[in-house]
């Protein structure tokens, strides 16, 4: 899933697939969504971190019960990925799994651009 706090950007999330590219991020809808658009992030990300979840602007991203490292359902649910860029801030909830991959390529993509 996937919102934004400025530009047209949706402020409420909305559920996306996120394409991991060497240059850019890439948004597209599930196979049964009518739009069929993509959509492009190519804006710097000054940093990005997991955030706590604020379940009042997060009501419709999946959550677990509590879970217990170690336990079977330690890696359920979904993780909020914050990215702070210089227009603003993109989020993204990702599955638990996924959560060090996409952390790690933005840090990459970070790190790139600064060279």
């Amino acid at each position: 899933m996937f919102r934004g706090t400025y530009g047209a950007y949706p402020r409420r999330f909305k559920q996306k697939m996120l394409d991991l590219t060497s240059d850019a991020l890439v948004l597209r809808p599930f196979w049964y969504n009518p739009n069929r658009t993509h959509m492009t992030i190519a804006e710097h990300v000054l940093s990005a971190y997991v955030r706590p979840r604020n379940f009042q602007t997060d009501w419709n991203v999946r959550a677990a019960v509590e879970y217990a490292p170690g336990l079977r359902v330690e890696w359920a649910g979904f993780e909020v990925i914050s990215c702070d860029t210089s227009s603003g801030t993109l989020e993204f909830a990702v599955p638990r799994p996924d959560v060090p991959l996409v952390l790690h390529v933005l840090q990459r993509q970070h790190h790139q651009r600064r060279r």
